[in-house]
């Protein structure tokens, strides 16, 4: 930013933007709608890079390599600083399969296309937010996408408008408006998308564009309010409307969509009505925005922006569960110095220099980067590090590791809806199906790998038992009573295993799966009986699998060092979470309801089997149930067993199931 076009009231804002999203990933109950801040800095931005190429291109000196020089010594420095440091932690820090992940995300920032990763890794299998390292550089992927695209717009339109530049400003707002038509459009059917995509996020960046294109055409500065009640008002409506983006917007609404206007248009407001310095028109909000403390802040927000999540998110890694008050109050005043000292001793000096070389040793610093990471993925993480110092191996925190070999598609899959799984044994005969949710899949593998000859497993995941009226069958039930009407029908299929999740039937506690409400659980007992009754009727033996314990995610329970150095693993040690074991009789009194129930359908179904898989997992001789035993994680992700587990409940149930065949 050139001496003349400064304006230390933008520097302020920027403190607003940094300071919101600070509050809101530390302490999110204050303020709810913090977030908001990147969608602040999306507009400064903006307005500030549009305001310089505009400049350069009245100036007749404006050179696409030049800006992009600027634009790798104004980012690249903190940003490398960054990826180097989590780099490193990483190494320290993470199992392979995380640091592997991690290796994807560094290359995909290194990149500039987070966003493009993490819009594609979103859905059922993501990983929960806070202990994604670089999840934060989504929105600097935005930026710099944007900045690919609208040096060459804001090129091309002045050359071809260089008879009514007012033109240029039309098209921009044309373009501003097409992409927020098209995130609101999108808002409710595809949020994650919308959220992440470019498309749907420029028009964020363009407001401060056109916002810059405005001011710089309007020489006669008809445009401004000449009176104190225009200025006054305008800047109050700014106030407001980022005061009502805070408290208004939180995580619980579809964002960005029509939400991001408040944010958006306060911003530009703001910046429009603090416009003219030598006016004492909204002098207050100037002279606030101006002050040495919020100025200070907002020199230092990128590099702050940049390194407050990666200690947020290694915090909650090392400690297994939510981040104390105390260590978020710690992370708040580490990235505060970390960001004074990235600024001061790297960002100052190197904007100095404003060489040539530096862009390019920068430019080989990301491409470095950019491979590290490429490798991470290559190297599964890393595998040979100090895994022994860990309280069991994360390795084995699996599911279905070598399922390409062990299934092919089923032989009823042209009968089945194209977008339900169904796979199968890739040895015969197959008799019997694994029916269900997502933990049917978990256990295939185990009983995939240790059936007998007498009969192997088909798998359909991803349905549930059909509601018992047409009024209550939406898409995904029709899918489902078609599949189960195939495996009623089929002559092969002898026996048939549903497997569901416990919290599909009750409402439980997440964190240890204990029952809290009864949830829908009579209406899903009518469901569940009616299929056990169809199935029975067609001559299939059927079992029913009680769901497994409940614990917090397996990355969570991981304890221990990952390096050869005492020190490092006395510093950086990983702590369980405190909810990853409990003992079995607390588990049967918080899963008394479900087993209740169970009894229930039994009775309904005499000739019904019911397994249990809570013996296999839990330690009963010790009354004790945990994640791992014998240096093997029992769960993969989420509330799934890994194929360890799986296999040593196979081992059980497949003799089970092959008596139930020669049963007559």
């Amino acid at each position: 930013m050139t001496r003349d076009l400064y304006r230390p009231e933008i520097d302020g804002l920027r403190a607003i933007a940094v300071i919101s999203v600070l509050l809101s990933h530390t302490f999110p109950s204050i303020l709810p709608g913090g977030f908001v801040g990147v969608d602040i800095f999306f507009v400064i931005s903006g307005f500030l890079i549009t305001q310089l190429i505009f400049k350069d291109l009245q100036e007749k000196s404006f050179s696409i390599w030049l800006f992009y020089q600027r634009r790798i010594r104004r980012i690249f420095p903190a940003l490398c600083a960054v990826l180097m440091t989590c780099l490193v932690f990483g190494w320290v820090i993470l199992t392979p399969a995380e640091y592997e992940l991690f290796g994807t995300h560094l290359a995909a920032s290194a990149g500039f296309v987070p966003n493009i990763i993490f819009w594609r890794e979103a859905g059922y299998f993501d990983k929960e937010a806070i202990t994604k390292p670089l999840l934060h550089l989504w929105s600097l992927g935005v930026e710099e996408q944007f900045y690919l695209v609208w040096p060459i717009v804001l090129l091309l339109g002045y050359k071809l408008c260089s008879q009514n530049l007012a033109r240029l400003l039309g098209v921009c707002l044309l373009l501003c408006l097409g992409s927020l038509a098209l995130s609101v459009s999108i808002m409710f059917s595809s949020p994650v998308t919308d959220f992440y995509s470019p498309l749907t996020r420029f028009w964020e960046l363009g407001i401060g564009g056109c916002l810059a294109l405005s001011i710089s055409l309007n020489s006669q500065n008809c445009l401004k309010p000449t009176t104190n009640l225009p200025t006054n008002t305008i800047n109050l409506l700014g106030l407001g409307s980022l005061m009502m983006a805070f408290w208004i917007i939180n995580d619980q609404r579809v964002f960005p969509g029509l939400w991001a206007l408040l944010p958006c248009i306060g911003t530009a407001l703001i910046i429009f009505a603090t416009n003219n310095r030598g006016s004492t028109q909204g002098i207050g909000i100037q002279q606030l925005l101006s002050s040495k403390v919020l100025v200070s802040l907002g020199l230092i927000s990128y590099p702050l922006y940049l390194w407050h999540w990666p200690l947020l998110s290694f915090a909650r890694i090392l400690e297994g569960q939510a981040i104390s008050v105390t260590s978020r109050l710690v992370i708040i005043a580490l990235s505060l110095v970390l960001a004074w000292l990235t600024y001061q001793f790297l960002e100052k000096p190197i904007r100095r220099k404003g060489s040539k070389k530096v862009a390019i040793v920068l430019l080989l610093l990301i491409l470095f980067l950019l491979a590290m990471g490429i490798v991470l993925r290559k190297q599964d993480g890393f595998k040979n590090r100090n895994l022994g110092l860990m309280q069991a191996d994360p390795t084995t925190m699996v599911v279905g590791e070598h399922r390409k070999m062990m299934m092919r598609a089923c032989h009823i899959s042209d009968q089945i809806p194209a977008d339900l799984d169904c796979f199968e044994d890739v040895r015969d005969p197959v008799r019997y199906a694994i029916l269900g949710d997502s933990k049917a899949e978990a256990l295939f593998y185990g009983l995939t790998t240790v059936s007998s000859a007498q009969g192997r497993w088909l798998l359909i995941d991803g349905i549930h038992p059909p509601a018992l009226n047409s009024v209550s069958q939406n898409a995904y039930l029709a899918k489902s009573q078609q599949a189960y009407s195939i495996i009623e029908k089929s002559p092969t299929i002898q026996v048939v295993a549903i497997t569901s999740s416990l919290r599909g039937i009750f409402q439980i506690d997440k964190l240890k799966g204990f029952i809290q409400s009864q949830g829908n659980s009579e209406e899903e007992f009518k469901v569940y009986s009616a299929l056990i009754s169809r199935l029975e009727a067609s001559g299939k033996k059927v079992i029913f699998v009680i769901d497994n314990p409940t614990f917090p995610d397996p990355t969570s329970c991981i304890s221990g060092g990952l390096t050869s150095s005492q020190i490092l693993n006395t510093v950086l040690s990983r702590q369980a979470n405190p909810n990853c074991q409990y003992s079995y009789t607390e588990y049967l009194q918080g899963t008394k309801l479900y087993r209740d129930w169970v009894n229930r359908l039994q009775q309904v179904h005499p000739q019904l089997t019911v397994f249990d898989t809570a013996p296999i997992l839990c330690n009963i001789n010790e009354n004790h149930c945990g994640t791992y035993e014998k240096n093997q994680f029992l769960y993969s992700y989420s509330d799934h067993i890994s194929d360890y587990a799986a296999k040593k409940i196979g081992v059980i149930l497949t003799p089970i199931v092959d008596n139930l065949v020669k049963t007559p």
